[in-house]
C-alpha cells in the first residue's frame, strides 16, 4: 500500500480510498472510477462556451498512469463516462481502449451516457446497468441493497477546507457511510464542478489532498 492511500474495508471486501480519486479493490485489480465526463469540453465548445481543449487529454493520460501504477486487470466506469453525445473526443477514447486491449473495461451506466446517438454496440468498452463485484453493487445513482455494500458516483462530493487565514478550499472527497453500507466516489474528471457536502454523525469523510487521501470525520 503506498502511504497516500487509506485501506478500508467494504463488508469484509478490501479497498484502497486513492489520491487518483479512484477506488482499487486489490484481490480482482479492479480498479472504480466514477464521473470522467469525456467530452464536455468539446461539447461546451461546440455550443459557443469557450473552455480549455486539453482536459479529456488530460484524463485519459491520468487514467492510464494509474492503470499502470496500480498493475489494474479491471476498470469499472461507474457512469458518466461520457457527457453528450459522440464528438470528437470520443476517437481518443476509442484509442485508449484499442491501446489496452488485455484490461476488461466496464461502464455502469449514467445519465449523461444514455444518448440516442451513442451506440456500445460492438465496442470493447462493456455497458451494463449495474454490477456486482467483491461483495459491492455498483451503481451511477445511491442504490440501496440488503446485503452488498453500494458504490456509486453522480454527486461530484467535495467538502470545504478552512486554513490557517480563515481561507477556504473546496476539495474533492469519498463519502461513506459503513452502517448504511453506501460509499460515493468523488468525479474522477477534471472540468466537472463538485457538489458540496456537509460531513454528517457516523460517516466517514476522506479529502483528496494533493498526492494523499485524508480522513476528515
Amino acid at each position: 500500500m503506498n502511504a497516500a492511500e487509506i485501506k478500508i474495508s467494504l463488508n469484509g471486501t478490501t479497498a484502497f480510498l486513492l489520491p487518483e480519486r479512484a477506488v482499487f479493490l486489490p484481490r480482482s485489480g479492479a480498479l472504480l472510477i466514477a464521473d470522467v465526463h469525456i467530452g464536455k469540453a468539446h461539447h461546451f465548445r461546440k455550443n459557443g462556451i469557450p473552455v480549455p481543449s486539453a482536459g479529456d487529454a488530460d484524463n485519459i493520460s491520468r487514467l492510464e498512469a494509474l492503470i499502470a501504477r496500480k498493475e489494474a486487470r479491471e476498470v469499472y466506469f461507474l457512469g458518466d463516462l461520457f457527457h453528450s453525445a459522440p464528438n470528437a473526443a470520443d476517437r481518443s477514447f476509442t484509442e485508449f481502449l484499442e491501446k489496452h486491449r488485455h484490461i476488461g473495461f466496464t461502464l455502469i451506466l449514467g445519465n449523461h451516457d444514455i444518448n440516442p446517438l451513442r451506440d456500445f454496440s460492438g465496442a470493447s468498452l462493456r455497458a451494463v446497468a449495474s454490477e456486482e463485484k467483491e461483495g459491492c453493487l455498483l451503481t451511477h445513482f445511491r442504490t440501496e441493497h440488503p446485503r452488498l455494500f453500494n458504490l456509486s458516483g453522480h454527486v461530484h462530493p467535495a467538502v470545504r477546507l478552512r486554513g490557517a487565514g480563515k481561507q477556504y478550499m473546496k476539495v474533492p472527497c469519498f463519502r461513506f457511510d459503513f452502517k448504511q453500507r453506501f460509499g460515493i466516489l468523488p468525479s474522477f474528471g477534471n472540468f466537472t464542478g463538485s457538489h458540496v457536502i456537509t460531513p454528517e454523525k457516523g460517516t466517514g469523510v476522506f479529502v483528496v489532498a494533493g498526492n494523499e487521501v485524508i480522513q476528515v470525520s
